[in-house]
């Protein structure tokens, strides 16, 4: 993972208790509070980021590019997938599971089992299979 100045708290470092789940909510807080006005796209496939009136003056003027923190996101997240770290969230047979410690952070089960989608740098989609 790139360097970056995002630290889990005590409890995130519980709830998200192995590395790659680590290196996962780190991205997607660096992608939740990443900039905006980086990027002309309002839509991101599977996590929604905030909104330019959520974030701080300086998240907004000097944050993460959000393409790049997508990209960061998506790459943790096929990593989770492929090493099945995700799994434990749904033991309950839950259709989706909402972090406790990072209550924007919802992934859905059926995300397990599909193809992941991701935005080409062009603005097309198109389907990235998981090995």
């Amino acid at each position: 993972m790139p360097e970056t100045k995002t630290k889990l708290t005590d409890e995130q470092m519980s709830e998200f208790n192995t590395p790659a789940l680590q290196d996962f909510a780190i991205a997607f807080i660096d992608f939740l509070h990443s900039s905006p006005y980086t990027t002309n796209r309002k839509v991101f496939h599977y996590f929604k980021p905030l909104d330019a009136d959520q974030l701080t003056e300086k998240e907004n003027l000097y944050g993460l590019d959000r393409n790049k923190a997508y990209a960061e996101l998506i790459k943790a997240f096929r990593i989770c997938l492929m090493i099945r770290a995700f799994d434990g969230f749904f033991k309950n047979k839950n259709l989706y599971w909402q972090s406790t410690t990072i209550p924007k952070l919802v992934i859905l089960k059926k995300w397990l089992n599909e193809p992941v989608v991701e935005t080409s740098k062009k603005g097309g989609k198109h389907a990235k299979t998981r090995t």
